[in-house]
């Protein structure tokens, strides 16, 4: 196509409804496969009223093939709530390839895009707060407005992610995120002596948990296989269970429901479901 010919397209800024997005799905002929946690995540929006106007498109070729918008149309039919979107239409089929081809912005981008300097570390320490809320290390597809819920109800977790910063190699996050709770919920003075304790390795009392578990995580370091990453936090979480109430820890066992701090739920973090 000449670039310098106007397309023959045409762009509205549309109220999608349930009943609109099943049209539109009708026509989903050559989109990739559904992606069923990316349609949760938009599920979780908008049944929340957290789904807003930011621009994004659904795009419908000249053929009358839809080339772009199934997940979130699929998430529209799903929970029966419309949504604003530009819907562009009449594109020539072969740009659906060029559509999506871009890194798509993470939470981490939108609190850079508000100015905060350690956007990364503060996005990973507010998603592992609201991970603890829900018991487990695995990050299941919390949204960006999710997340912003949480942030919004607790602004102070700015302070405890710059505390963990640069305690302990790829554990700042989760570090930060118990230090935050467990400030919180009375253990302020603890808390402090816990990353303390991470970042310069100095022994508390005999058989000290964050000791033993540090000890652990440094040889395995060292190790061609390596544990995974949800069990290091679910051992860095231990740590300051056993911490908090000066017990000790002479093995590593820990089991897969303990992802938790006492005083720490949903409600507690203004998570959303």
């Amino acid at each position: 196509m000449n670039q310098y010919v106007k397309p023959n397209s045409s762009a509205e800024i549309t109220l999608i409804t349930p009943d609109h997005a099943a049209e539109l799905l009708k026509i989903n002929t050559k989109n990739r496969r559904i992606n069923r946690k990316l349609v949760a995540q938009y599920s979780r929006d908008m049944a929340n009223n957290s789904f807003d106007f930011n621009g994004n498109t659904i795009c419908v070729s000249n053929t009358n093939i839809l080339l772009d918008g199934q997940q979130r149309l699929t998430a529209c039919l799903e929970t029966g709530k419309p949504f604003w979107t530009i819907l562009v239409k009449d594109l020539e089929e072969r740009a659906m390839v060029t559509i999506d081809s871009g890194r798509k912005r993470v939470y981490a981008d939108r609190l850079k895009v508000r100015g905060y300097t350690n956007h990364g570390i503060l996005a990973a320490t507010i998603t592992h707060v609201a991970l603890i809320a829900l018991n487990t290390p695995k990050n299941s597809g919390l949204t960006s407005s999710q997340l912003d819920d949480v942030f919004q109800s607790n602004p102070l977790i700015v302070e405890s992610a710059d505390y963990a910063r640069n305690t302990f190699t790829r554990c700042d996050k989760v570090l930060g995120a118990i230090h935050y709770i467990a400030t919180q919920t009375g253990f302020g003075e603890t808390a402090n002596s816990f990353i303390k304790t991470w970042k310069d390795g100095q022994i508390n009392y005999e058989d000290d948990p964050i000791i033993y578990v540090r000890n652990l995580l440094i040889r395995d370091a060292h190790r061609l296989k390596k544990m995974t990453t949800v069990h290091k936090h679910r051992l860095i979480l231990l740590s300051w269970n056993k911490f908090k109430t000066y017990s000790t820890l002479k093995n590593a066992k820990v089991m897969k429901a303990a992802y938790a701090m006492d005083g720490w739920d949903e409600s507690s973090c203004n998570l959303k479901s």
